[in-house]
């Protein structure tokens, strides 16, 4: 496993321009358990999260689960279920820990667009964590 752990951190040190270690690395057997860690380890009381709606049906239950705030933001269908950055921007609060984002998400069967996408990564101090499922 240590040799997986190393080739991974290698990799993705590449792939997002950014020094990552073998601890830097976490492997699941699957995208719900990585999502369940993930929400696990960084929801607690006083932390706000912003979740597009429809999402997968986890993110809310596991963020309150754990003391955290939500506000979910709809995605309508008249804007091909692309979230508003501009509603996401005004439900930014001074707690606000992250932006919960999945593309494509597949309750609806759309990825965020490249001009979206592109508009929430890194900004406003907040953490960005990102998976990869291969």
């Amino acid at each position: 496993m240590p040799e997986l752990l190393e080739s991974l951190a290698e990799y993705y040190s590449e792939r997002y321009q950014r020094p990552l270690s073998p601890d830097n690395i976490m492997i699941t057997t699957g995208a719900t358990e990585a999502i369940y860690l993930a929400l696990t380890a960084v929801a607690a009381p006083g932390r706000h999260f912003i979740v597009p709606d429809p999402a997968f049906m986890l993110y809310a239950p596991l963020i309150r689960m754990n003391g955290g705030e939500v506000t979910e933001i709809p995605t309508r269908a008249e804007n091909h279920h692309q979230l508003d950055p501009q509603e996401v921007i005004d439900a930014i609060e001074p707690h606000t820990h992250a932006i919960v984002l999945n593309s494509p998400s597949n309750t609806n069967r759309h990825a965020l667009s490249a001009r979206n996408a592109g508009g929430y990564s890194g900004g406003g101090g907040l953490p960005r964590h990102s998976c990869d499922q291969r």
